[in-house]
């Protein structure tokens, strides 16, 4: 499950839908075989994502001009029941490397890096979940 409503909250959509799509997308890529839909008294995964920071499109001092866009969510374990059993915050960065063309098509660029963040958060389930 993906919860995207505190960020919908503070950003709308589209960006909080692009977020939620890509998030649905990336995270069976990366927890594959471990998910187990339709089991009766497994464990429940919420992916719950608070806040996101897109830094400034001119680029900035990272390698090669670039910037980093942060994410801050969490993953949420919810047992049998619908209780809490964990929940692990997560603050992931991916890096932004500008182009002349995002000036042009700028809800392309936006998308692609709301995608970047959503693939580098999903990328760090295994990690944090101790899988």
């Amino acid at each position: 499950m993906v919860n995207v409503e505190p960020l919908r909250a503070q950003f709308g959509d589209p960006t909080a839908a692009w977020m939620e799509q890509a998030l649905v997308q990336a995270l069976p890529q990366v927890l594959g075989p471990r998910l187990a839909p339709g089991v009766r008294n497994a464990a429940i995964l919420e992916v719950r994502i608070d806040w996101i920071y897109l830094a400034p499109s001119q680029g900035g001092p990272g390698p090669r001009g670039s910037t980093q866009d942060t994410i801050i969510g969490s993953f949420v374990v919810r047992g049998p029941q619908g209780g809490i059993e964990s929940q692990i915050p997560l603050r992931a960065i991916s890096f932004y490397f500008p182009m002349a063309v995002d000036q042009a098509l700028v809800e392309r660029a936006y998308h692609g890096r709301v995608v970047a963040l959503a693939q580098t958060f999903a990328g760090w389930a295994p990690r944090e979940l101790g899988l």
